[in-house]
């Protein structure tokens, strides 16, 4: 696995969302050891991006990499449920 690639889809670009990006990111370097990058997409300054992702609720995460794509919806509170729920956390053999 390379660099792991998270797109955050909101309406909207409050500091709140900064934060659960930056503490995602955070997260998700120290869980997996790799380098991840998030980006905040902003529905009403890129509205032809959210329609090319088909987000259809908000907020949305999207890992675009590794592949294959995965999405949750909703919540972004939690850095370890988001992660367990784009299937990053690592797991015990």
């Amino acid at each position: 696995m390379g660099k792991i690639v998270l797109k955050l889809y909101v309406t909207g670009g409050q500091s709140a969302v900064e934060q659960a990006a930056d503490d995602l990111q955070k997260y998700c370097e120290q869980s997996t050891g790799l380098p991840c990058d998030v980006e905040i997409v902003d529905a009403m300054r890129w509205p032809q991006k959210v329609v090319g992702a088909r987000v259809l609720a908000f907020p949305t995460i999207i890992r675009e990499a590794p592949l294959p794509l995965r999405r949750v919806i909703g919540d972004i509170s939690n850095p370890t449920k988001i992660l367990a729920a784009l299937d990053l956390l690592p797991t015990l053999d």
